[in-house]
């Protein structure tokens, strides 16, 4: 072997040790799990923004409804429709609740609509940021 090719072996054997140290340190992160849900946010069917003003303004006040989310109550089931079956995820034994196709939308069109941060986001419909 000559001192470029030993020079070239050192070199391939270092990164790929840091390439593995890197992996394992990344997978170790994987496996700590994402923790309890919030219990603010387990309130989300009953206290939620979706479930509460969303709900009461597409019966009670469409105009409101249609200044709020850019687009009449009717618009939006037309697209929950189009969309529907794209963004429904199954519910997972022992899972967290899963977040509706109409809140996955109104959540969507809400943040398009206004440019509000996740974070803002997660307080009102009461949804992690990482699930946004």
């Amino acid at each position: 072997m000559t001192v470029d090719q030993a020079y070239i072996y050192n070199k391939v054997c270092s990164l790929l040790a840091v390439f593995v140290a890197f992996k394992v340190l990344n997978d170790e992160d994987k496996k700590r799990g994402r923790g309890k849900t919030r219990q603010w946010i387990r309130r989300r069917d009953e206290r939620g923004y979706f479930n509460n003003i969303m709900k009461e303004l597409a019966v009670e006040d469409t105009a409101e409804y249609k200044d709020m989310m850019r687009m009449s109550h009717s618009d939006f089931q037309r697209i929950l429709s189009y969309i529907e079956q794209d963004i429904t995820r199954k519910q997972v034994l022992g899972g967290n609740k899963v977040i509706s196709p109409k809140e996955r939308l109104a959540l969507t069109i809400r943040f398009l609509a206004t440019g509000e941060t996740y974070r803002s986001l997660s307080y009102q419909f009461r949804i992690s940021t990482r699930a946004i």
